[in-house]
């Protein structure tokens, strides 16, 4: 994953997470979380 990518990532995250009351970012939450998931377990395997 490239640096821009990591560092959109992580910006993205933090904004769903402070917002997580606000209704506009309901329905990133979820898939959000599993894109995480699924790309920490794929970093984790190639470790």
């Amino acid at each position: 994953m490239t640096l821009r990518r990591s560092v959109g990532l992580k910006l993205l995250g933090d904004v769903v997470l402070t917002q997580r009351a606000n209704p506009l970012f309901e329905p990133l939450r979820e898939p959000l979380h599993a894109f995480i998931r699924k790309l920490k377990s794929q970093v984790s395997q190639a470790a």
